[in-house]
Order: C-alpha cells, then structure tokens, then sequence
C-alpha cells in the first residue's frame, strides 16, 4: 500500500491525562489517548455590557459554553466565568443625590458605587463611578430597578438604579483533549422585553505541539488526524486506531476504547459520509484536505508522503472547492500545525 501512516499521527497513540499510556486490551476515558489540543486559555477582547430585564417568556440568557472536543473521546473543557458591574445609570429627574456619597447593592455587595455628577437641568441624568466593581459566578437576570443603600454622605438613604453587567474572568478548570484550530467559539445574547446587550468577545488559546517534549513523553501533545465515518446511521467523528491500507483504516467512534478498533472505514472522495460499503470494506469515511488557497478536498489515498485529493466543497468550515490540484492528483502534504493553509505545493491534512 505504499508507506504507511506514522502511528504517530493518530489520536490514540497520544498519552493519557494521568501522563502514562493506557494498558491492556482497552482504553479509558479517565486516561484518553488523544490527539489534538487542549484548552491553554481565554482572551476576553471585548468584556460586554448588558442590562438584563427578567420579563417572562423573554428571560436573558447569556450563552457561555465551552465547545465539546472536535476529536472521538477527547476530554470536554471546563471554565469558570464572573460577571461584575460595568456602568450604572439612573432615570432623569432624580433628587437627594450629593456628590461623592458611596452606595451598595445586594447583587453585587462587594461594588461601591460612588455619585460622580448630580442633575443641574431638565432632562439631565446622574452619572456614578464604580470603584470596586466585585463580581458573581452566577449570570444576573434582572439587573433593571435595582436598590442601591447609602454607605457614606448625606444625601438620599437609597434608591433604584439599573446595573448593566460585563464579563470579568474566564479561566481554565479543565484543559480537556482533541480541540482544533477550526473550532470556533460564539457567545450570543437573548435580551428580555427593553433590555438591551452587547455581547463578550472571547477566543480560545490552544497549546501547541511542544518541540521540547520527546515523543511519547508525559508532556507531549501530538496532531492527529481528524475523520468523520458513518457509523449508526449518522456521520460520527471518529479516532483512527490503526491504518489498514491507504484508503482503509479501524477507527473508534465516541465512547468507544478498543485497542484494535471497533469499526473500519474506507475513505469516500465523492461527498460527504451517507453510507456503507459493500462486504467487509466498511463504513464510509472522510478525511479532509486544504491547499495553499484555505479551499477543500476530500482524500482517496493516503500515505507517508502523498494525499490523493478531490476538490469537494466543505460546508462544515465554509471551504469551496480547491482548484489548485485536479482530482486523483497526488500531492505532498503535512499538518501545519498552528498555521492556517498548506505552503504552495502542498495540502494541509485536517488535525487537532
């Protein structure tokens, strides 16, 4: 069949979470094997605003998730998120309010809020500082009309203010396994009747394979490839165990451990996983390429060296058709890892 694969390029060949390769004849999840990245952090560009307006059936919600693993059995991700006071604003007309006096809120007790300027004409509105802006883990889903206690001044005992909250941290509890540089991450915002937001803007940073790590090491995190197969009537992202032949491989799907392979998939360049094969060739299975251009193709063949290409378009990662290599050409390829499209000359093979 030519050079085969390095075992190196499939996710179970990876180590563990505990640091050790699994023994015997199955895999754990507690110590998965998988290719790919991990979760290193968050950068927040864009910490938000919004005011939310608890009005049933249209209660605020904040859509914070971590992406699942783009790899079969890699580990989910785990973060932690707090919200603070961004500004607070107050109706016009307002009166008993003194320069300089300090405030509190029950929703967020650890704020000050601390009176800037006060209203001097008609239609004119109050203006405040927060000096300390504390901070929650739990999503604020009303934060119109809200109370605030005078803790120093002489001016007014309280009143309602309405808070609009931001995002203050997202941090890593769990790496997790198997992410990809394609995953995406979105956040959206579903306001209430008169509330308004601005959503966060947050990306992911995920570690990089470490050159100073030896292969096989506590601290390596090798690619690997990602494939898709037809398995129980559905497309299933798969982890490849062994490489049968260059179109052929035994792969598991999620949930699955085995050490020599639970399914075998043989690779369609014709479109998307629809289907099985017939006899004992297996489910149908993808496996993705993209040239210099960021554009697609589907593999036939697969070596070492060589990745024989067909242009498809990919829908999943809004990729048209390369045009740079004809379909059944053999081209070199690599991972890139890090780097977004192949070099000229080149295909980048889909991996984590």
């Amino acid at each position: 069949m030519g050079r085969p694969l390095n075992k190196k390029y499939f996710g179970n060949r990876n180590v563990g979470t505990d640091g050790t390769f699994a023994s015997g004849s199955t895999l754990s999840n507690t110590s998965a094997e998988i290719g790919g990245k991990s979760i290193s952090s968050f950068n927040i560009t864009n910490s938000g605003s919004w005011l939310a307006n608890n009005v049933s059936p249209n209660v605020p919600v904040l859509g914070l998730a971590v992406p699942a693993p783009q790899i079969a059995d890699g580990v989910q991700a785990v973060w932690s998120v707090t919200y603070c006071i961004d500004t607070v604003t107050t109706g016009a007309g307002h009166t008993g309010l003194v320069v300089g006096d300090t405030y509190t809120s029950s929703l967020f007790p650890e704020s000050v809020i601390t009176v800037a300027t006060v209203p001097t004409g008609v239609g004119a509105n109050a203006t405040f500082t927060v000096t300390t802006p504390g901070s929650t883990g739990d999503i604020p889903l009303d934060t119109t009309n809200i109370a605030i206690t005078k803790a120093s001044g002489s001016g007014v005992a309280s009143f309602n203010v309405d808070i609009h909250t931001k995002l203050l941290s997202a941090t890593v509890v769990t790496h997790g396994s198997g992410y990809t540089e394609e995953q995406g991450f979105t956040i959206t915002i579903a306001t209430g009747s008169g509330a308004t937001g601005t959503p966060p803007t947050i990306s992911i940073v995920l570690t990089q394979p470490d050159p100073t790590q030896a292969a096989g090491s506590v601290g390596d995190r090798e690619p690997a490839i990602i494939a898709y197969a037809w398995l129980s009537g559905a497309p299933a992202e798969v982890d490849i165990v062994r490489q049968v032949s260059t179109d052929r491989y035994r792969i598991n799907k999620n949930g699955e451990y085995t050490r020599t392979g639970a399914h075998t998939g043989k690779l369609k360049e014709t479109g998307l996983v629809s289907g099985t094969f017939t006899g004992n060739e297996g489910a149908e299975m993808n496996i993705w390429a993209f040239d210099a251009s960021g554009n697609s193709y589907l593999v036939k063949k697969l070596t070492a060296r060589k990745a024989v290409v067909y242009p498809v378009a990919c829908a999943r990662l809004n990729k048209s058709a390369g045009s740079i290599f004809a379909a059944g050409t053999a081209v070199p390829w690599k991972f890139f890892p890090g780097q977004a499209n192949a070099s000229a000359g080149y295909v980048k093979i889909e991996n984590a």
